[in-house]
C-alpha cells in the first residue's frame, strides 16, 4: 500500500492513535503535521518506507516513564528518509521517575525513531529533546539521541546516512 499525504495537517485537537505496524510506503509529500501534542508516534513499527514528512515546531512529544518514544516510529526496520523533526520532545511535567526498584529493558527516545535496525537516511533534528531525571530506575541501558536513539543497522543497511542534529 501506498499513503501519499495531499496537505499539511493540522491536528489541534485530535488524539492520534498510532498505527501499530506499517509495511508499506507513506509519502509526507514534503507536507508537515502541525499542533500535534502526543505521548506516542505515528507509527508503533515501521517495515517499509516512510519518507518526506516534517513534525513542526508546533508539535510536542511527551516522553512517558515506560518505553520508547519518537514522532515518527517506535521501531523502524525499515527506511524513514527525508524527514525533518522541529518540534520539542520532554519528560513529563519535568520529572522522569519510574520506580526505582523495577528493572526495565531497554529504552529508546529520538525525534524521528526511537530504536532502528533498518535505514535512517537525510533525515534532521532541529528540536530539543530534554529529559530531566531526578531518579531513573533500573534501566538495563537508556538511549536518547536527536534523530534516533539508537540506531544498529542489519549488515546490509546503512544504520544512519546524511543525518543531522542541531
Amino acid at each position: 500500500d501506498e499513503v501519499t499525504v495531499a496537505n499539511d495537517i493540522d491536528l489541534s485537537g485530535y488524539d492520534l492513535v498510532p498505527a501499530t505496524s506499517f509495511a508499506g510506503t507513506f509519502n509526507g509529500n514534503s507536507k508537515k503535521i502541525t499542533n500535534w501534542n502526543t505521548k506516542t508516534a505515528l507509527f508503533n513499527a515501521v517495515s517499509g518506507t516512510v519518507k518526506d514528512l516534517t513534525i513542526d515546531q508546533t508539535c510536542g512529544l511527551e516522553v512517558q516513564v515506560k518505553g520508547d518514544a519518537a514522532f515518527i516510529a517506535l521501531a523502524n526496520s525499515g527506511t524513514i528518509s527525508g524527514c525533518t523533526n522541529y518540534g520539542t520532545v520532554t519528560s513529563v511535567k519535568g520529572e522522569f521517575v519510574p520506580d526505582a526498584e523495577e528493572v526495565y529493558v531497554n529504552r529508546a527516545i529520538g525525534t524521528i525513531a526511537a530504536a532502528s535496525t533498518g535505514s535512517v537516511v537525510s533525515c534532521n533534528n532541529y528540536g530539543t529533546v530534554t529529559i530531566t531525571p531526578t531518579r531513573v530506575g533500573k534501566y538495563t541501558r537508556q538511549y536518547i539521541g536527536g534523530v534516533a536513539g539508537i540506531a544498529q543497522a542489519a549488515p546490509d543497511k546503512n544504520a544512519m546516512e546524511s543525518c543531522t542534529n542541531e
